[in-house]
């Protein structure tokens, strides 16, 4: 069993147009949406090659709510931590020639989620940790979460970037 840990889960929409003209109206030709977030996108290659999996991420509001579904129609195990604020959004504009995100940060995550998080964490062959970490969690906690990761895992994983990984490798 593989277990993904994803603290900024996200809905990522992508916009197809023929241009952007900032300061101008644009008509969508065609949207996307998908469940993702690096934890999300793992999740879902994982389960297309036939991986064992469970996403254990914080999930909050309507957009949570319509992320746990898209999940679940998949058919990808999700423990949803029920977060305080509503899920982020990621936007991409792709246009002919270039292609711009705008990602919503990652959201906070509290106490209460923490320790929600660590009840959810189980014995697995591979624990992943994947995505951004939001910037208020403190290095304490992030420390604890890959401890407890590490101690319940064969191999952990960390998929993320600047200080988050830093402090994991060291």
């Amino acid at each position: 069993m593989i277990q993904i840990v994803g603290l900024s889960p996200a809905v990522d929409v992508t916009y197809f147009v023929d241009r952007v003209e900032w300061g101008s109206q644009h008509r969508v030709q065609r949207v996307e949406r998908r469940a993702g977030g690096k934890a999300g996108n793992v999740a879902r290659v994982l389960h297309t090659l036939g991986a064992p999996l469970r996403l254990i991420c914080p999930l909050g509001g309507p957009s949570g709510q319509w992320y746990a579904s898209e999940m679940s129609a998949l058919g990808i195990a999700l423990q949803a931590i029920e977060a305080d604020s509503e899920t982020r959004r990621c936007h991409t504009i792709v246009e002919p020639k270039r292609v711009s995100e705008f990602n919503e940060p990652a959201p906070v995550v509290g106490q209460e989620q923490l320790e929600a998080l660590a009840e959810a964490i189980q014995p697995a062959e591979i624990s992943i940790l994947s995505g951004s970490v939001p910037s208020a969690m403190s290095d304490e906690d992030l420390l604890s979460l890959l401890h407890q990761l590490r101690d319940n895992s064969g191999i952990l994983i960390v998929d993320t970037s600047g200080d988050a990984l830093s402090l994991a490798v060291g």
